[in-house]
C-alpha cells in the first residue's frame, strides 16, 4: 500500500477520532453547556480537504449510530430476558410447591 492511500484512510479516522474526544470535553457557560464538538467540526473542515473531512463526519456518524443500535440491541436482550423471567417463573413455583407437599 503506497503512503498516499494509506493517508487517504488515516485522515478520515483521525478526524473522526478528534471530533469523538473533543464532543466529550464540556465548558459550562451559563445556563446551556457547551462542547468542543463545534470546535473539532470546524478544526477538520477548514484543515482537511473535503472530501476527507466528509469522510470524518460520515463516520463519526456511522459510530454514533452503530453505538445507538448497540445500545437497542442490548436493551431488547435485557427486556427478553426479563419476558424469559416472567415466563419461567410459574413452572418454577410450580416445581416447588409440588416437592413441599411431599
Amino acid at each position: 500500500m503506497s503512503s498516499n492511500r494509506a493517508l487517504t484512510l488515516v485522515f478520515p479516522a483521525f478526524g473522526a477520532a478528534l471530533i469523538a474526544v473533543l464532543s466529550q470535553i464540556t465548558i459550562p457557560i451559563g445556563t446551556v453547556p457547551f462542547t468542543l464538538q463545534t470546535l473539532a467540526v470546524g478544526l477538520v473542515a477548514s484543515t482537511f480537504r473535503f472530501r476527507d473531512a466528509s469522510l470524518s463526519i460520515l463516520v463519526y456518524w456511522l459510530l454514533g449510530a452503530i453505538g445507538v443500535l448497540g445500545e437497542l440491541v442490548l436493551l431488547s436482550l435485557r427486556q427478553l430476558a426479563f419476558c424469559g423471567d416472567l415466563l419461567l417463573m410459574p413452572a418454577l413455583l410450580l416445581t416447588f410447591v409440588k416437592d413441599t407437599r411431599l
